[in-house]
C-alpha cells in the first residue's frame, strides 16, 4: 500500500505536468502543499523531498522550492505507480473543474485545448446544421446506430491513406471525441490492474482515463526536442521486465506531443514500432495535433501507424481542433481489435457523434 507522501508525490507531478511550470520558477512551499492537499507538514517536507530526488524541483536559499529545466531529468530512469482508487480520482477531477471554473474569469486565457471561438467555421457549421434538421427533423429524435455516417469516415479514410496508412471507411468508426476513442482502445486492449506505458510529461487527461479504468501507469521521460527515444524505450522494457512487470499497452502522441510539443523523429520511428511488437505491447496512438501544421499535406507529419507493418498500432484522433470542439466528433482505427472496439462501442454508446445525414 502506497504512503500518504508517495501519493502525494504522483499529485504534486500531475500538478506540474498540467500547469504548465517553466524552469526556474517557484514552486509550493512546504506549509502551501500542506493546506492544498490538506496533509501534515512533515507529509509535504517528505513529497517535496522526493520531488527534489527526482530532480523535478530544487531547494533554492531564500526562495524555496524551484521548478527543475525538464531537459535535466530527460535521461531519468522509468516510474511506475498505480492509481488509489475512487477517492483519489474523485479529488483530482475537482481540482481540475475549479480550475476550469476560475479560468473563465481570469483576463488571460489559461487553457490552449481549442482555439478561439471565432477561428472555426461557425456560421457555416450553422447552416449546414439548419438545412440538416429542415430536411431530416427525425435526426433529433431517433438513435444514431452504426459507425458513424459513411461519406464523413471515408473522407477520414481518404485523408489517411493520403499519409501512407492505407484505410478503408470500414476501418473507422466514429466517436464522442478522441477521449473516447482512447478510452475504447484501453478498453479493448487491457484490464483492471494492467500496467501501461505513458511517456512523462504526458497529457494529464491520459491520467485521468487511466485511473478511471483502475490501470497502472510505467512513466517514461521523453527528450523535449525529439520525443521518444528507442534506447530508452528498450531500457524501460527491459527494466519493467526485471521487476515483473508486464507492460500491456503504450498511450502517446508522437506529432506534437502535448505538453512538450516534440514530435519522435521519423528515423527512429520503425524502430520504435518493432520493440513494441517484439515485446508485445500495443500502441494506442492518439494523432489529434497531427494536423496542427495545417498548411499542404505534404508538412503534415505522418503519423506512426503509417509505419505499422503489424496492425499493432490503434490510431485514435478527432475533429474537434480543426472544426467543432463542440461537437464532439472523434474516431478511431483499432486495427487487430477493431471489431473488439465496435463491439464495446455499440455497449456503452449505442450510438455515435458523426453518424447524422
Amino acid at each position: 500500500m502506497m504512503k500518504k507522501h508517495e501519493k502525494l508525490v504522483i499529485d504534486l507531478q500531475s500538478l506540474i505536468q498540467s500547469a504548465p511550470y517553466k524552469a526556474g520558477e517557484p514552486f509550493l512551499s512546504i506549509r502551501e502543499v500542506a493546506s492544498m492537499y490538506q496533509v501534515g507538514i512533515n507529509t509535504a517536507y517528505k513529497a517535496l523531498q522526493a520531488l527534489e530526488d527526482l530532480g523535478v524541483i530544487f531547494a533554492e536559499q531564500k526562495s524555496g522550492y524551484v521548478i527543475c529545466n525538464s531537459k535535466a531529468s530527460v535521461h531519468s530512469s522509468t516510474g511506475v505507480f498505480s492509481f488509489s482508487g475512487d477517492q483519489e480520482l474523485t479529488h483530482r477531477a475537482t481540482i481540475i473543474r475549479r480550475w476550469a471554473e476560475n479560468s473563465k474569469q481570469a483576463k488571460v486565457r489559461m487553457d490552449l485545448a481549442t482555439g478561439e471561438p471565432e477561428l472555426y467555421p461557425t456560421r457555416d457549421l450553422q447552416a449546414v446544421s439548419y438545412k440538416v434538421i429542415r430536411s431530416n427533423p427525425t435526426v433529433l429524435t431517433k438513435y444514431a446506430l452504426g459507425s458513424g455516417l459513411f461519406e464523413l469516415r471515408k473522407k477520414i479514410a481518404s485523408r489517411y491513406s493520403k499519409l501512407g496508412c492505407h484505410l478503408k471507411a470500414e476501418d473507422i468508426l466514429m466517436t464522442n471525441g478522441a477521449t473516447h476513442a482512447i478510452t475504447l482502445a484501453l478498453q479493448s486492449t487491457t484490464t483492471a490492474g494492467d500496467c501501461v506505458l505513458v511517456e512523462s510529461p504526458t497529457y494529464f487527461g491520459f491520467l485521468q482515463i487511466l485511473e478511471s479504468l483502475k490501470l497502472n501507469v510505467v512513466s517514461i521521460a521523453i527528450d523535449p526536442n525529439q520525443g521518444l527515444e528507442h534506447e530508452h524505450l528498450v531500457s524501460a522494457i527491459e527494466k519493467s521486465k526485471a521487476e515483473n512487470i508486464t507492460i500491456k499497452a503504450c498511450l502517446l502522441q508522437a506529432n506534437f506531443q502535448n505538453p512538450t510539443g516534440c514530435s519522435i523523429k521519423f528515423s527512429m520511428r520503425s524502430k520504435i514500432l518493432e520493440t513494441f511488437y517484439q515485446n508485445k505491447i500495443i500502441v494506442i496512438e492518439d494523432d489529434t495535433f497531427g494536423e496542427l501544421p495545417h498548411d499542404l499535406l505534404d508538412d503534415r507529419p505522418l503519423p506512426l501507424k503509417a509505419q505499422d507493418k503489424y496492425d499493432n498500432v490503434i490510431l485514435c484522433s478527432s475533429l474537434s481542433k480543426l472544426i467543432s470542439p463542440g461537437l464532439r466528433i472523434g474516431f478511431i482505427n483499432g486495427a487487430a481489435v477493431h471489431e473488439q472496439i465496435k463491439t464495446i462501442h455499440h455497449a456503452t454508446s449505442i450510438g455515435c457523434a458523426g453518424n447524422t445525414p
